[in-house]
């Protein structure tokens, strides 16, 4: 059931006009216990292009919002948890503030950094739930005591 003439006798909401063309937008209703109880949400949406367009750009912000949220709080929650690791491993400040922009380059140590890059610029690639192959996507690191290899 819907606001159009048919439905005077059930105290139709009145028509909106379509913002775009003019043409009027009725609320739909459905019957229950013999009365006609009408949407909450309000009149259809009008078919012109114009409303199409504002509707489908409407969805297209509101996705990109909430994938934007959702990106936000996957990556809080993967700083919390190296925060975590971090604060579990004990390692000391100073090897805190080593990063790729704190690190001085050298003749004999830029092809190791351009590898270390590429292998943590791609890291999350690597993680299981995106690469169907996740045995494959370890890091061994081995030397002598104080080469900064984990346990």
């Amino acid at each position: 059931m819907s606001n159009d003439p048919d439905a005077i006798p059930h105290n139709p909401p009145k028509p909106v006009p379509c913002e775009h063309c003019g043409k009027p937008r009725y609320t739909r209703g459905f019957f229950l216990m013999g009365k006609v109880k009408w949407t909450f949400t309000g009149p259809d949406p009008c078919d012109c292009p114009e409303a199409v367009a504002e509707f489908e750009k409407a969805k297209a912000e509101r996705e990109a919002k909430e994938r934007a949220e959702r990106d936000a709080e996957l990556a809080a929650r993967m700083r919390a948890r190296v925060a975590e690791i971090i604060s579990d491993s004990g390692i000391h400040t100073r090897f805190l503030r080593r990063t790729f922009e704190t690190f001085q380059v050298t003749a004999d140590n830029e092809r190791a950094l351009r590898v270390c890059q590429q292998y943590a610029d791609t890291f999350k690639d690597k993680l299981p739930e995106n690469n169907p192959d996740p045995g494959r996507n370890g890091l061994f690191i081995t030397g002598p005591k104080g080469t900064g290899k984990g346990s």
